[in-house]
């Protein structure tokens, strides 16, 4: 869970609440400590916000070369967007957050499993935000269709952009991400670009290093895995030291899912048969929930699904995903869901 110690109370009441389903091994809590800039929550300005944001919006990306950055530059945070953000600062230092925290739990499950080998890798790791409520009995009922040894990237809600202008899916972020056990291996592969003996999932992430897209290819070093190239990316060049950026970080913590979910090959390809020859199609959307950026009317708005329970009076005991919701709600839907399926709760 990906929150801030400004209101534990969030998270707490989730470890308490739907993670005490059966189906939860690990409940692991998230905030600014975990951050590879601990002092970014207390050091960065709101005027630093905005510095911000004036220098990833002038930054220049090849058009041809570096197309997904070149399109992500102008929907990048407007300073207009953090001037209406109650808390601009916690914002952007959150959008470092969930990539460094994911790379330390993979090692954590990896160090596991090296001093104790019956330890196994969860069939499925989920990450959401705070104010996220997820009905583990639903989402592992729909779970049960798949294998967890596929590679597999499913975001509660997923974001399409307009595929006029590129192809590039990422997760809405309150929705959650759900990463299966194949998906997590591949996070975890060491890539070799030296070697002249590579498989296919190193081959392919060397070619991604190649194109550069992000400007990634200066921080990787042989024997990375992707999991480490994204926390190295993300955490080189601090928010707190933007004055001497070089690179950046100029990507909201959805996009970096999206790019290296989809363009270094975390996750299978689509089953989708319009998408077959868009090699970076490789995230779905729950039960195929999706938002079409640009797009509103009747078709989209019905694909919408899940993306559509925004708020506490949107969701039931029936309601596999719900965002934006509070401590209260969250205590609502489990006792609800403890009715509808008893015995299946610790607490």
């Amino acid at each position: 869970s990906i929150g801030s110690i400004s209101r534990p109370q969030f998270q707490e009441t989730q470890e308490k609440t739907f993670a005490s389903h059966v189906s939860v091994r690990n409940f692991f809590k998230v905030t600014e400590m975990d951050d590879a800039d601990k002092l970014c929550h207390s050091n960065l300005t709101v005027v630093d916000t905005h510095m911000i944001s004036d220098w990833c919006k002038a930054r220049k990306w090849n058009p041809r070369r570096q197309k997904l950055m070149a399109t992500h530059r102008m929907p990048y945070a407007s300073k207009n967007w953090l001037k209406n953000k109650t808390n601009p600062v916690g914002w952007m230092c959150a959008q470092a957050r969930p990539t460094v925290a994911f790379p330390a739990l993979l090692r954590k499950y990896q160090s596991e499993m090296e001093t104790r080998p019956k330890n196994t890798l969860p069939d499925y790791v989920l990450v959401l935000d705070d104010d996220t409520y997820y009905n583990m009995e639903m989402v592992g009922q729909y779970l049960k269709q798949y294998d967890a040894e596929t590679p597999r990237a499913i975001a509660g809600c997923m974001v399409r952009s307009p595929i006029w202008l590129i192809h590039y899916t990422i997760p809405f972020g309150g929705f959650g991400l759900i990463m299966s056990r194949g998906a997590l291996k591949n996070f975890m592969k060491p890539v070799n670009c030296s070697s002249t003996v590579k498989d296919e999932f190193s081959e392919s992430a060397c070619r991604r290093l190649k194109d550069n897209q992000i400007d990634e290819e200066a921080y990787f070093r042989d024997g990375m895995s992707v999991s480490e190239l994204m926390e190295t990316y993300t955490s080189s060049q601090p928010y707190r030291l933007h004055h001497n950026w070089t690179i950046g970080y100029c990507l909201h913590s959805d996009w970096m899912w999206g790019f290296f979910i989809n363009y270094y090959n975390i996750s299978k390809h689509v089953d989708d048969p319009f998408y077959k020859n868009v090699v970076q199609s490789r995230m779905d959307g729950y039960n195929g929930s999706e938002i079409y950026a640009g797009e509103n009317n009747r078709k989209e708005i019905e694909q919408r699904k899940i993306c559509n329970n925004d708020s506490p009076r949107k969701c039931n005991a029936t309601t596999p995903i719900c965002h934006y919701q509070t401590p209260a709600s969250m205590e609502r839907l489990t006792e609800e869901a403890k009715a509808v399926y008893p015995g299946r709760f610790t607490s």
